[in-house]
């Protein structure tokens, strides 16, 4: 992993790399098969302005300053991760990750994210699409633990994981 990285929040000028690097991810999972978590529009820029005005949003960038990555992050309630179909490792306080994606160039960039992630929260829960292998594969590399499921907002089923710190590897 390049330890290079820099994480920091996003600014307003951030915004139109940002929307390139969700639509680059939109068709690399399309490419690789899982073509309806995010569909051709997901996340809309309204849902990106909210993450990024309600100080969550963060980037990634490279040390000549190129936005690698983005992501969402915040501590405290995620209403979904309340699904009884879901059996968290422990009941504490969390941070959440929501609509990572890298530009797919740099290797290691989505890993630094939720590392980064979990040095903040200690306890970190995410979730995930059932197609989407790749980020199940990551996941499961950095010792996070599935813990059954949830329903995402427009009600569809996602693969629910968590890490302590301690966990990861």
């Amino acid at each position: 992993m390049n330890l290079n990285f820099t994480i920091r929040p996003a600014q307003e000028t951030d915004l139109p790399v940002i929307m390139d690097i969700y639509a680059a991810a939109r068709e690399q999972m399309r490419a690789a098969g899982n073509t309806t978590q995010w569909g051709s529009t997901y996340p809309p820029e309204e849902t990106v302005r909210a993450d990024l005005t309600a100080g969550h949003l963060y980037v990634l960038e490279t040390p000549d300053t190129c936005i690698q990555a983005v992501f969402c992050f915040f501590m405290g309630d995620e209403p979904l991760y309340r699904d009884p179909q879901a059996h968290w490792s422990k009941e504490a306080s969390y941070g959440v990750v929501h609509r990572i994606a890298s530009t797919g160039t740099v290797k290691g960039a989505g890993a630094a994210c939720l590392r980064w992630a979990v040095e903040q929260a200690r306890y970190l829960r995410i979730d995930t699409h059932k197609d989407n292998k790749a980020m199940q594969h990551v996941l499961r590399k950095l010792g996070f633990h599935e813990c059954g499921a949830v329903k995402a907002h427009d009600g569809t089923p996602r693969l629910a994981f968590d890490a302590s710190a301690e966990d990861l590897t």
